[in-house]
C-alpha cells in the first residue's frame, strides 16, 4: 500500500485535506483507507479505495 497511517492525503478530484487513520479491508471499499478531517470543528471521516487518494504536497500550493 502507497499509504501509512498520519499520511496528509486529499481525493484525487480534489476536497478537503485529510489524515490517515487506518488501513485495512471494508465493506465498501476493499481495500480500503479510512481518513479523518475536521469541517469547522466537527470530525468526519470515510473510507476510500487507495486509488481514489494522492499524498497531500505543500509544494503543490505554490
Amino acid at each position: 500500500m502507497k499509504f501509512k497511517i498520519g499520511d496528509v492525503v486529499q481525493l484525487r478530484s480534489g476536497g478537503p485535506h485529510m489524515t490517515v487513520q487506518n488501513i485495512g479491508e471494508y465493506v465498501v471499499a476493499n481495500p480500503g483507507v479510512m481518513c479523518v478531517w475536521f469541517d469547522g470543528s466537527k470530525k468526519l471521516e470515510d473510507v476510500f479505495h487507495p486509488d481514489s487518494l494522492e499524498l497531500y504536497s505543500r509544494a503543490a500550493e505554490g
